[in-house]
């Protein structure tokens, strides 16, 4: 029997994709196939005990726990700039006979096949400022995504990527998308939601946008976009941010609320890690508001379907490949047009009711078990080449 070791670190920190994606493959993984072992690798290094304890694997007893007292922020580029294998005599030690980076990242292993997932195109941008992430854009990532024995991309808008900027041929390339959340809503989660609603001062109606406060996400452009909402309809709606709000791209949100005449009509909810309150978030709300200007997938989307909120989204590549005809299409950067969908959907009742059903079917094409199974058949086609 053959082990598969996958890279865990996704799961701490931030709710993000990568997190996302971790939780519900290991969840499933094991059901698929008797005849891979698994093991999850992870190297943490502050607070070591309390990291492990936060992990909060699924199905734990499915796995071998391959967990390392290391710094990996400092040792993968350490690995990178030396070109030593530091890590893989240890995880041949432990019979390990191919590795999943699942978040962007491949430690450098020389005789162990891997698989790398690419979750996004690298947000220049974003990393230009810190010297440790400006490696890893310009030199880790680079030769994670040349040398890895094969590559999954979550949409085929990010197996382009691969193809075009690194030339990876596509056979080199599987493409398996993301799904929404299994699960399904109850009142126990409705009172939750109304909770949190009476605690931020929430009321109906409002456009909801979930996403981490960073420049990709285009949240100042958004801003301004429901300011001219808000002025073309005279009504009275909340916008309702959620996702990571500690960051340095923070001050300008709360700049441009100021700047926009918005406050007390904004809501920054912060990060939310129970995923049914914010399926309620979505079910409630008048539409999502998702203009990022650049995207692999983007899962608050497929969400947003599932739970019948109608989406007004950036018209990147990427959001047709995933929404199809349930959203509204618009240029991230234009302020006027975003406006003009949220005011299409919030006045034309008919075609709201349009993008729920045409979304709600949408997302039933995007299914997490489907997601595993398509991961396995990679891993026995990796595999089966030792």
């Amino acid at each position: 029997m053959k082990k598969v070791a996958l890279e865990i670190s996704g799961l701490l920190g931030v709710q993000s994709g990568v997190s996302v994606y971790l939780r519900e493959l290991l969840g499933r993984l094991p059901s698929v196939s008797d005849r891979i072992e698994y093991a999850l690798y992870g190297c943490f290094w502050q607070d070591f005990a309390r990291r492990i304890q936060e992990l909060q694997i699924p199905e734990p007893e499915n796995y071998e726990l391959l967990f390392r007292r290391l710094p990996q922020r400092l040792l993968l580029p350490l690995e990178y700039r030396l070109g030593i294998p530091i890590e893989e005599g240890f995880l041949r030690r432990r019979g390990v006979d191919l590795f999943h980076a699942t978040g962007q990242l491949l430690p450098v292993l020389r005789d162990i096949k891997t698989i790398l997932t690419v979750h996004q195109e690298p947000d220049r941008t974003a990393f230009a400022a810190d010297a440790r992430e400006h490696f890893e854009l310009t030199n880790v990532f680079p030769q994670a995504v040349r040398s890895a024995s094969h590559l999954i991309a979550v949409s085929h808008a990010t197996r382009h990527f691969l193809r075009d900027e690194f030339g990876i041929p596509d056979e080199r390339i599987t493409v398996i998308h993301h799904a929404p959340p299994d699960i399904e809503l109850s009142e126990e989660d409705e009172k939750r939601y109304r909770s949190w609603a009476e605690r931020f001062g929430l009321r109906l109606p409002y456009v909801l946008s979930v996403a981490h406060l960073n420049p990709r996400k285009n949240i100042l452009v958004l801003l301004d976009a429901f300011r001219r909402f808000l002025d073309q309809t005279g009504g009275s709606a909340q916008l309702v941010l959620v996702g990571r709000s500690d960051t340095p791209y923070t001050q300008q949100v709360r700049q441009q609320i100021s700047k926009l005449g918005l406050t007390g009509q904004v809501i920054l909810g912060g990060e939310i890690r129970d995923r049914a309150l914010v399926g309620e978030l979505y079910r409630h709300a008048l539409m999502l508001g998702f203009p990022s200007l650049t995207e692999s997938f983007g899962i608050p989307v497929i969400e947003a379907m599932k739970f019948g909120c109608p989406v007004v989204a950036s018209d990147i590549p990427v959001m047709p490949e995933i929404a199809g005809e349930a959203a509204l299409f618009v240029p991230p950067r234009d302020p006027e047009a975003i406006a003009a969908a949220m005011v299409r959907i919030s006045a034309d009742s008919a075609l709201r009711a349009d993008l729920i059903s045409k979304g709600r079917a949408r997302a039933k094409l995007f299914d997490w078990r489907t997601a595993a199974a398509a991961t396995v058949d990679v891993y026995e086609k990796v595999l089966s080449k030792l």
